[in-house]
């Protein structure tokens, strides 16, 4: 299978001197739905922010597919609270939009050899009904207003819009970061449905067990600045967390009794 990411002997610290991410590799393949799962501080929110590039690794490497385009979902997404549902969509720096950018500018110029290069880079990135994508996006999302700005959406709303700008995009890998707060039942299993049905990579971070469990296929646990990789869903997680904590249990428990008897003789 191809490798879509892949992270080695990752460190960040913390401003406090703490390790955040101390020695961390992971590997993570096209067509896998990962959830990263860890107590609050174990450096889970600054590891996507360092795939994502909004944050810088002290040491390691971290190596993507070639081409690979990312989209990431943040836990608060912020936008211009003026700016309307329909202007958050259509604008910003993503390369969709900036290929209809370069489209409409070519037809401003007239230049013939400038639209035809253009309209073929349309073509590539599938952008000519990107308007209609939006629309019909939204509307399953329960996003109906168009024109409503930003700033008066409830954090739901936002979220909602922020999850249609992303898969807008087409990303190939997506990077989630609680990804169903603020949203209820119908619109998660909307999402649910959604990713199932795209071939697409996935990150994320979540406490939502139900989503977990119905969603991803690997889990990545990082614990004590360990990492452990679990190849099956929420469930089978849990079961083999479990066995791992017995089996280490066990070990400590053959450890304590041998420094007894030595103490002893």
């Amino acid at each position: 299978m191809i490798k879509t990411i892949n992270l080695q002997k990752i460190f960040k610290t913390e401003e406090v001197e703490t390790w955040a991410l101390n020695n961390v590799s992971i590997e993570v393949k096209q067509g896998e739905f990962v959830a990263i799962m860890g107590p609050s501080g174990c450096g889970k929110s600054t590891l996507l922010n360092i795939i994502n590039g909004r944050e810088s690794a002290d040491s390691g490497n971290i190596t993507f597919r070639s081409g690979l385009k990312v989209g990431m979902l943040d836990q608060m997404p912020e936008f211009s609270p003026e700016a309307t549902v329909a202007e958050t969509c259509l604008t910003g720096d993503t390369s969709i939009l900036k290929v209809i950018s370069q489209y409409e500018q070519a037809m401003d110029s007239g230049d013939a050899k400038l639209i035809s290069q253009a309209s073929q880079a349309m073509d590539a990135a599938g952008a000519w009904n990107h308007e209609d994508m939006m629309r019909q996006m939204l509307t399953q999302l329960s996003i109906f207003d168009l024109n409503a700005k930003m700033g008066t959406l409830s954090g739901g709303q936002r979220k909602r819009v922020a999850i249609a700008r992303m898969l807008l995009e087409k990303p190939d890998l997506l990077i989630l970061d609680e990804p169903t707060n603020h949203l209820d039942i119908a619109i998660v299993e909307w999402l649910e449905q959604y990713l199932t049905r795209q071939r697409v990579t996935l990150l994320m971070v979540t406490h939502d067990r139900y989503f977990l469990d119905r969603v991803c296929n690997k889990i990545i646990e990082i614990d004590h600045q360990a990492i452990f990789t679990y190849n099956g869903n929420y469930d089978y997680y849990l079961r083999r967390r479990s066995e791992r904590i017995e089996a280490l249990e066990g070990e400590l428990a053959k450890v304590k009794n041998t420094l007894r008897r030595e103490q002893e003789w």
